[in-house]
């Protein structure tokens, strides 16, 4: 089992829901993310598949957008749901890195979600979105911090992707569409130390 999967889990399963107050000094970071988890995330449970995906990009998108250089003070930094949570906001990889482990944890299978990369023809710069790949359908949905509705690619032409990755896998996109799948083990950096650092906390 990725063990992506097994860190969400736990965060998910083991947590007492909290309406966002700020966590004691004195807990660990991996105790923080339990007491600051949304209380809303407990209304997953029961609902259907689609219907959890909409309602985990609507309460997200509640939250504000903060460029890691104003957060954290350097160009790129991927946060931990937990901090995410604390901070009350993040960046595009922040929203789609805490949508995606929490819809993973809730059981939406890791082959129906896919950390996008696309280039916005809007901002002229690479972007991160959630994609969402229903099981019934062939439309792919965006999930997409700067807009509040659900949308599909065929709608956001404003957005093209080059690659995607999902727990241990790895798409490319270019004019033919999308590649077979790769192993991300050892091509993604950035995100195997994401995981490091989740299962540090």
């Amino acid at each position: 089992m990725p063990r992506i999967f097994i860190l969400t889990s736990v965060l998910l399963t083991g947590a007492v829901q909290a309406d966002l107050a700020p966590a004691p000094s004195d807990v660990s970071p991996h105790e923080a993310s339990f007491q600051v988890l949304p209380s809303w995330v407990s209304e997953l449970a029961g609902k259907s598949e689609f219907e959890q995906v909409a309602l985990v990009n609507d309460e997200l998108n509640q939250f504000s957008y903060i460029r890691d250089e104003q957060q954290w003070g350097q160009e790129d930094y991927w946060a931990t749901p937990s901090e995410f949570f604390l901070n009350k906001g993040g960046d595009c990889e922040d929203f789609s890195l805490t949508k995606y482990l929490i819809l993973r944890a809730a059981g939406v299978p890791a082959d129906r979600l896919r950390l996008t990369y696309v280039r916005s023809l809007e901002m002229n710069e690479a972007h991160m979105v959630l994609s969402y790949l229903p099981a019934d359908s062939s439309e792919t949905y965006y999930l997409d911090n700067l807009r509040p509705e659900l949308a599909t690619a065929s709608q956001r032409l404003d957005l093209v992707p080059f690659y995607s990755f999902s727990d241990d896998n790895l798409w490319l996109y270019d004019n033919n569409g999308w590649s077979q799948k790769f192993s991300a083990n050892g091509r993604l950096n950035k995100w195997n130390d994401f995981q490091a650092r989740l299962l540090s906390q």
